[in-house]
C-alpha cells in the first residue's frame, strides 16, 4: 500500500510542473511580435526511481513518480533555418542589383525631354536649320548651343553614372573614395556582426556547460546569422558546445568563441577597383582575393554591379557604350567638319562667297574634342566624360565650316556642308556595329531595360520562395495564438485537477488524523 503522503507529493509535483507550463505560454504570447523569438516548450517525462532496478519499490514503479521537466526547448527547424539563409542571400544579391538598377535608369532615363536622345535630335535638327541659313548668326549660335548641350548631357550622364560606381566600389584614383565606398562599409559591419556571433557563442557554451539552455541567447545569435546571410553565400554549421560556426568558400570567419576570419577592402584595378580579401587578426591575408568567393549576397551583387565583367549588366558596361557612342559620333562630326570650309563674311550679303585660300582661315579643325588637347581630337583617349566643344568654335561661330568644297555645291551662300552634318542622323556607323546614332542609342538603352527587367523577375520570383520557405519556418518556431490559448487552457485545467487532488489528499489526511485521537 502506498504512503498518504503519496498523492500529495505527486499533487504538489503537478502543480508545479503545470505553473510552469502557464508561464512559458505567457513569455511566447508576450513575444509573439519580437523578430527572431522562436517560440519554447516545456519537454517533460514520466519521473522514475533511479536504482538497479532490484529495489525499486513495485508500488512506486507501478504508479510513478509524477512528471519531471527534462528542459525548455525552441522549436527550430536546422534544415529550414539554413535552406532560407541560402535562399535570403540570393533575394539579397537581386534587391542590391535592383535597387542600384533604379539609380542607372534615373541617370541614364531617356524617356524625358533632359536624355541624350532629345540632345542628339535637337544637334541634328539645328544643323538641318544652319544648312538652310549658313550665314544666319541666330542659326550659327543655337547649332553651337545645341552641340554644348549635347556635350553637357554626355558629360553629366558619365559623371553621375562614375559617381555610382565610385560610391559602391571607390576610385582606383583615389584611394579615400575606397574608405567611404558601400563595399567596404558593408564588410566593416559584417566585421562587428561576425564579432557578436564569436561573442555569443563563448557566453552560450558557457551557459551550456552548466547545464542551462539560454535560448534568448540562441535566439539573438540566430537572428544575427538571418542577417550575414543576406551580405555574402556563408555557412553555419553547428558544433559542440551549442556553438555555430561561420565560414565562406571552405575558409572559417567565426569558429567556436573566436572571429578568425577578418573581412577587409583594398584597391583593386581600373576593370574591378575593390578587392574583398580575408585576413587573420593578425591583417595576414587568409585569401588574398576573396572576390570569387561572393557570388551571391549584397556584397556580391556590390561587386558585379561595380565591376567590368561584360556577361553582366554593370555600371563599366553602360559607360563604355556611352564612351563609344560619344567618340564614334565626334569622329563622324569632326570628318565631315574637316571637309568643309568657311564663308567669308567680310562680303556684302549680295556678293557672299566661301572665302578663297588666301584669305581663309586655317582648315577647319574639330568641333568635338576631348577636353585636353583642344583644338583637336584625341580619338584615343576621347569619352563621354571629356568631350567638349572647341572652345574657338563657342568664341566665334562663324567658324564652323557650314559650306562645302565641293564644285558641285559651289554656290552663294552654301551650307551643304551643315547639311552633311545632320545627315550623320541616318548614317550607319561602323564602329557603332553598323548602327546610326540614335539607333545605337535606343539599342543601348533597350539591351539596359532587358537587362533591368531580368534582374526584377529574378528578384520578384526569389522573393516568393523566400517568402514560402520562411512562412513554413515561422510554422515551426513562430508563435501561434491560438496553439498557444489551447495549450493555456490545457495547462490551467491540469493546475486545477491537480490543486483539487491535493486537496482531496489533505482532507483524507485531516480525516485519518481525527481517527486516530
Amino acid at each position: 500500500m502506498s504512503s498518504s503522503l503519496y498523492g500529495i507529493y505527486n499533487a504538489h509535483r503537478a502543480i508545479m510542473l503545470n505553473q510552469a507550463a502557464m508561464n512559458i505560454v505567457n513569455n511566447n504570447i508576450a513575444n509573439i511580435n519580437t523578430p527572431g523569438y522562436s517560440k519554447q516548450r516545456l519537454e517533460l517525462s514520466a519521473q522514475t526511481l533511479v536504482t538497479d532496478g532490484t529495489e525499486t519499490p513495485i508500488m512506486a514503479a507501478q504508479l510513478g513518480l509524477g512528471t519531471a521537466i527534462d528542459d525548455i526547448s525552441r522549436n527550430r527547424d536546422v534544415y529550414l533555418d539554413a535552406y532560407f539563409r541560402k535562399e535570403n542571400t540570393d533575394l539579397s544579391y537581386y534587391k542590391e542589383l535592383k535597387d542600384n538598377c533604379t539609380l542607372v535608369e534615373d541617370i541614364t532615363n531617356e524617356l524625358n525631354d533632359t536624355g541624350i536622345g532629345n540632345a542628339l535630335d535637337a544637334f541634328y535638327a539645328s544643323a538641318q536649320r544652319l544648312s538652310q541659313n549658313p550665314t544666319d548668326s541666330i542659326s550659327r549660335n543655337d547649332f553651337v548651343q545645341k552641340a554644348v548641350d549635347l556635350n553637357s548631357r554626355f558629360n553629366m550622364t558619365y559623371d553621375r553614372l562614375q559617381r555610382l560606381r565610385t560610391n559602391l566600389v571607390g576610385d582606383v584614383t583615389d584611394s579615400t573614395t575606397l574608405d567611404i565606398s558601400k563595399i567596404k562599409i558593408t564588410c566593416d559591419d559584417i566585421n562587428t556582426q561576425l564579432k557578436t556571433i564569436a561573442n555569443l557563442n563563448k557566453t552560450i557554451t558557457l551557459s551550456t556547460a552548466q547545464n542551462s539552455t539560454p535560448n534568448g541567447l540562441l535566439d539573438q545569435r540566430d537572428k544575427l546569422v538571418d542577417e550575414i546571410s543576406q551580405y555574402l553565400p556563408m555557412v553555419a554549421v553547428n558544433a559542440e558546445g551549442n556553438v555555430v560556426n561561420i565560414s565562406i568558400g571552405g575558409t572559417d570567419l567565426v569558429k567556436g568563441a573566436s572571429q578568425v576570419g577578418f573581412l577587409d577592402v583594398v584597391t583593386g584595378t581600373a576593370l574591378d577597383p575593390a578587392t574583398v580579401k580575408i585576413v587573420d587578426e593578425n591583417g595576414l591575408d587568409v585569401v588574398a582575393n576573396a572576390n570569387s568567393l561572393m557570388t551571391s549576397g549584397k556584397i556580391g551583387a556590390i561587386l558585379d554591379m561595380g565591376g567590368s565583367d561584360v556577361n553582366k549588366f554593370n555600371v563599366s558596361n553602360i559607360v563604355d557604350s556611352l564612351n563609344t557612342l560619344a567618340k564614334e559620333f565626334a569622329r563622324e562630326v569632326n570628318r565631315i567638319h574637316r571637309g568643309g570650309q568657311y564663308i567669308d563674311t567680310t562680303l556684302t550679303p549680295a556678293g557672299l562667297a566661301r572665302v578663297t585660300p588666301a584669305t581663309s582661315p586655317p582648315d577647319p579643325f574639330d568641333i568635338f574634342v576631348d577636353g585636353s588637347s583642344n583644338p583637336q581630337a584625341d580619338y584615343l583617349n576621347l569619352t563621354a566624360g571629356n568631350i567638349a566643344v572647341n572652345q574657338d568654335v563657342i568664341d566665334d561661330p562663324f567658324l564652323i565650316a557650314a559650306a562645302t568644297t565641293s564644285a558641285a555645291s559651289a554656290e552663294t551662300g552654301d551650307g551643304y556642308n551643315a547639311l552633311l552634318i545632320a545627315q550623320i542622323r541616318n548614317s550607319k556607323l561602323p564602329n557603332l556595329s553598323t548602327s546610326t546614332t540614335e539607333s545605337y542609342l535606343s539599342s543601348m538603352v533597350g539591351k539596359m531595360g532587358i537587362q533591368i527587367k531580368s534582374i526584377s523577375d529574378n528578384h520578384e520570383s526569389q522573393n516568393t520562395i523566400v517568402t514560402q520557405v520562411d512562412q513554413r519556418r515561422q510554422s515551426a518556431f513562430g508563435v501561434n495564438l491560438d496553439e498557444e490559448l489551447t495549450d493555456l487552457i490545457k495547462f490551467k485545467r491540469a493546475f486545477e485537477a491537480s490543486a483539487k487532488i491535493l486537496n482531496a489528499s489533505n482532507e483524507a489526511i485531516q480525516t485519518i488524523m481525527n481517527m486516530v485521537r
